[in-house]
């Protein structure tokens, strides 16, 4: 889980106890059967499955419901003369899940290949790398985004898609990037680098928060920081009623930025400026026409 706020960003191991299956044993070797035949023989329909599996067809077509659900497969309608149309079953992309998978043994394998070939300094610059392609993808996809909460909820789509299933949970004034599944565990413990990484490219896509207070007034923006750190802001942009409270007078300007891992920076005194809305008077006035 990854807890994202104007005050930090924390890393929670989230575990979750496996959900208890209230499945036979028996329907869990017919469901184990019908999506190896699938993944045999490509699509096919109940009635075929059915025989095969030596159950009926409608007892199949409940199990590839069962399936369906669970987005492990999924079913095209094609017309058969008379009646209804025969539906065809056939694996989703999800389904991969399911099957014995070498990616995860591979990527330990190349990291620790990595590390003998380079050393620690060369998987080092591996994993920056890595960061750096993430850092690309994750800041298009949450380019023009105009609050914290939409960038959260955008860096939890774009986890989601990559396996991580992620959400974006609003607790307080903070917002909680919870990520329910590492799809790259075996890589990630074998580089424990990989995690850190990820927290630095987080705080750099969502960028910052900029706190400005004005003679008692506080405005907050989200403020694209330069390369160079410099920002500009716009006071009363979106707040003009309570600049309607100021009075005449002298009024110090402070800023305070937050980033997305907690780390300030507060302008040490403040500017000072005059503010002035009092309309000028006129108290007389002297005309000289000339001799």
């Amino acid at each position: 889980m990854q807890k994202i706020s104007n005050a930090s960003i924390k890393k929670i191991d989230k575990r979750k106890s496996p959900r208890k299956s209230g499945a036979s044993p028996e329907t869990g070797a017919t469901r184990a059967a019908l999506l190896d035949l699938l993944k045999r023989n490509g699509e096919m329909c109940a009635s075929t499955l059915g025989p095969m599996l030596g159950i009926t067809p409608m007892a199949a077509r409940l199990q590839l419901y069962a399936l369906e659900e669970e987005g492990l497969v999924a079913a095209r309608s094609e017309a058969a003369g008379r009646g209804r149309p025969l539906k065809y079953w056939s694996l989703t992309e999800a389904s991969s899940r399911v099957f014995p998978d070498a990616h995860q043994a591979l990527a330990v394998e190349m990291i620790k290949s990595v590390e003998d070939l380079f050393g620690a300094e060369g998987l080092a610059k591996f994993v920056k790398k890595h960061g750096d392609m993430q850092r690309a993808a994750y800041g298009e996809k949450l380019s023009g985004a105009k609050s914290l909460a939409e960038r959260v909820k955008r860096l939890a789509d774009a986890r989601s898609a990559e396996g991580y299933m992620a959400e974006a949970q609003r607790q307080g004034r903070d917002w909680l990037l919870i990520e329910n599944h590492c799809p790259i565990c075996s890589a990630a413990r074998a580089c424990t680098g990989l995690c850190a990484g990820e927290l630095k490219v987080f705080s750099d896509v969502l960028g910052e928060d900029v706190t400005v207070t004005y003679g008692g007034v506080t405005d907050v923006d989200t403020i694209t920081v330069a390369s160079d750190g410099t920002w500009t802001a716009t006071l009363c942009d979106d707040n003009a009623e309570d600049c309607s409270s100021l009075s005449d007078g002298l009024i110090t300007v402070t800023a305070n930025v937050d980033d997305a891992a907690g780390n300030s920076a507060t302008q040490d005194t403040g500017d000072t400026f005059a503010y002035d809305i009092s309309a000028p008077t006129i108290s007389s006035v002297s005309a000289d026409w000339g001799s």
